[in-house]
């Protein structure tokens, strides 16, 4: 997957990383999904998202390693409807607390 590492190069550094690593990861698995015909992967136990092409799974700093807990988000938000809108909610949308009451 040169094609993945390569764009990922290009679009690196202590910014982005941070940026990634620290809250916004699902917007990368989206562009990733988008970009090499991926699927959004959600891990409840990192709290992290990723993209899995190809078998593969990629975040910010490249290919990552599969611990076993990574489900397809789809799959997660029908098997786990509370917390996925929880995760929608704080990590995804950025709804503060405030927000919603």
């Amino acid at each position: 997957m040169r094609a993945i590492s390569e764009f990922l190069d290009g679009m690196r550094n202590e910014g982005t990383v941070k940026t990634f690593t620290e809250g916004y990861c699902y917007w990368l698995a989206v562009i990733l999904k988008e970009r090499f015909n991926g699927e959004i992967m959600y891990n409840p136990v990192q709290g992290h998202f990723c993209c899995r092409v190809n078998g593969e799974l990629w975040d910010i700093t490249g290919r990552i390693e599969d611990d076993g807990k990574w489900q397809e988000w789809w799959l997660y938000q029908m098997n786990e409807p509370l917390d996925a809108e929880r995760v929608r909610k704080a990590c995804i949308i950025k709804t503060r607390y405030e927000e919603e009451n």
